[in-house]
Order: structure tokens, then sequence, then C-alpha cells
């Protein structure tokens, strides 16, 4: 069966709460307002489906230069390494072909990889973003080029 990826819904938020308090002792949740991740503070939140239960989530952002910040990417212990996660980035990218794509910085070896697997440019200092170019030509990442 293949990933099933789809904005995310009201009903989709119980099972996102429960995947990033599972997977954060800080617990990500995404509330409707306030909270540790804001509905109303979101670009574009989608879900990861499989088998009919949300397998994975992504929560964006919209950078001041119009990037897209992947604010996070959580996965359920049981599907990862399963391709959840580049599902979603894919989606992602499908959804913004005109824009970059920013990834947080302070990541750690796995993170990065799972990154730079995806299409992020590594940043020469572990304190800047990891940015996936737009697939249409654009100008907001021709400042680094595609290694």
């Amino acid at each position: 069966m293949q990933h099933e990826i789809r904005n995310a819904s009201p009903e989709d938020l119980p099972a996102i709460n429960a995947i990033g308090r599972a997977y954060s002792d800080g617990g990500w949740e995404i509330a409707e307002t306030g909270g540790t991740l804001a509905l109303d503070d979101a670009e574009c939140v989608l879900v990861c489906r499989y088998d009919g239960q949300v397998a994975g989530w992504l929560y964006t952002t919209l950078g001041a230069s119009g990037r897209i910040v992947v604010e996070r990417v959580i996965i359920d212990a049981e599907h990862r390494k399963r391709g959840v996660g580049s599902a979603l980035l894919d989606e992602l990218a499908r959804l913004y072909p005109d824009r970059c794509l920013v990834a947080g910085v302070g990541f750690g070896a796995e993170e990065r990889s799972f990154y730079e697997g995806n299409g992020f440019l590594p940043a020469d200092d572990p304190e800047e973003p990891m940015i996936k170019p737009a697939a249409a030509q654009g100008r907001c990442c021709s400042f680094r080029s595609e290694a």
C-alpha cells in the first residue's frame, strides 16, 4: 500500500498530537491557536496516512523571504525508515514548486542525512539552515550552488 499524503484536518489532530508527544519530551503538539505549534501560524500541515492511520506529519511556516520553512517532520516510531518523511517532503515540494524549502539548524547527523537525502543542500556552518532549491527556476536560493 502506498502512502496517502493530504492536508491535515481537525480530525487528524488527536493522532498528530499523540505522535508528537511520543516523539518529544516537550510534546510537539498542534493546537487551533497557541500551543507548541499553532495552526493559525502554519503555512502548511500535511499528514501521511498508511493503512488508514496517521503515520507521520509535517508542519511548515512561511519565512520572511517567501521560503517555506519546514519546522517539523515527525514520524510515528513504527513507520520510521519506511519513506514516510520523504513522501511528506516530496508532496510539499510538489505543492510549492516555485519556493525554496528551508530546514532548520542544530540537527544531529541522522537528521542532516535525512534532509540531504531529500535534496536539501548541506550548509557550511551547522548553525545555518539547509535549503532545497525550488523545482521551478527561482531566485530565492541563487546564493547557494547545487552540490
